[in-house]
């Protein structure tokens, strides 16, 4: 039996690998008939679940799956960021808490916490957040972004602009982090470099709808 497990579930994991997520779900779920308390089927299954758009059936079988394994990071961190679509923020931090209760260093769990923490409004844990995920993994571009993007929302444009700057010597064609670093010189009324930073966020953008936006803003009040 344990053989023809695993044999199955190598084949399944590496169609889900490919992206043949209904032959690798179909398999998964012959696994679960035989054992119903794998915990890989669990997990992967629910994962699969969670992209098909049915996140119900993901969290019943990420949350059986840690059932069997209480303690697994990923698992965990997973079903925090279900929860967090499903907008079930407080069982989210739930989550990625317990996720970092098992791996301290899980820099993906401290940036998906910011965020929900960024949700909720509680910017200065959000920062707290991704500045442990920085400091875990110091090229995590996106947590370079959001730590910009918390430390707007709390006035502190000048930081804002240093955790953009650091995310562009990351990724030199990021057209969010432009647009936000381009947000934050209009706030400071430093409408020539605003100008700059939205332009070049349409250069690697041109579908950038808001730095398009903000760009006649800018030009309105620069009386172009």
């Amino acid at each position: 039996m344990e053989e023809k497990i695993s044999s199955l579930f190598e084949a399944a994991f590496r169609m889900h690998q490919a992206g043949q997520l209904a032959d690798a779900n179909r398999l998964y779920t012959e696994i679960l008939d035989l054992n119903p308390n794998h915990f890989d089927a669990l997990h992967l299954s629910g994962l699969i679940a969670a992209q098909a758009g049915t996140p119900d059936l993901a969290i019943e079988l990420i949350s059986k799956a840690l059932h069997v394994n209480a303690g697994d990071a990923t698992a965990n961190n997973n079903l925090g960021i279900i929860y967090h679509e499903v907008q079930d923020y407080e069982k989210a931090l739930d989550c990625y808490r317990n996720a970092l209760a098992a791996n301290s260093s899980y820099s993906d769990a401290f940036y998906n916490l910011g965020n929900t923490y960024f949700v909720l409004e509680s910017f200065d844990k959000a920062i707290a957040c991704y500045e442990q995920a920085i400091a875990l993994d110091p090229e995590y571009i996106n947590a370079h972004l959001n730590l910009g993007i918390s430390l707007h929302e709390m006035g502190k444009y000048e930081l804002s602009i240093a955790s953009y700057d650091l995310a562009l010597q990351i990724k030199p064609d990021y057209a969010s982090v432009f647009y936000n670093r381009g947000l934050a010189n209009y706030e400071m009324w430093r409408l020539d470099l605003a100008l700059l930073d939205v332009e070049r966020a349409i250069i690697f953008d041109a579908e950038h709808t808001e730095a398009a936006a903000l760009k006649l803003k800018i030009i309105k009040k620069m009386g172009l």
